[in-house]
């Protein structure tokens, strides 16, 4: 879920995907199903701001009878090796 505290932090990777690989990942993600795409407004480690999209779980999505269902261990895995790799702060990483 995307916070309206301007507090809160959620450290990730920005791609730069053409209309055609975003229905792609649109598809893969299931899109509007399984989750909804939410304009957001980013800041950069260099305090550069920006307008991007963001995927969060739909009103339909992988929380059956409002379970938080997390992660796999592998998948978690997934996440801080590709954070580490696109130089997210070791602080966050060692958050996931």
């Amino acid at each position: 879920e995307v916070s309206s505290d301007p507090k809160d932090e959620l450290h990730g990777v920005l791609f730069k995907l053409s209309w055609a690989d975003w229905i792609k990942v649109a598809v893969t993600e299931g899109v509007p199903i399984g989750y909804t795409a939410e304009s957001v407004r980013v800041q950069l480690y260099d305090g550069q701001e920006l307008d991007a999209v963001t995927l969060t779980a739909g009103k339909f999505g992988r929380t059956p009878f409002n379970v938080d269902i997390r992660p796999s261990p592998r998948y978690r895995e997934l996440l801080i090796e590709g954070a580490r790799y696109h130089n997210v702060t070791e602080e966050y990483c060692k958050k996931l």
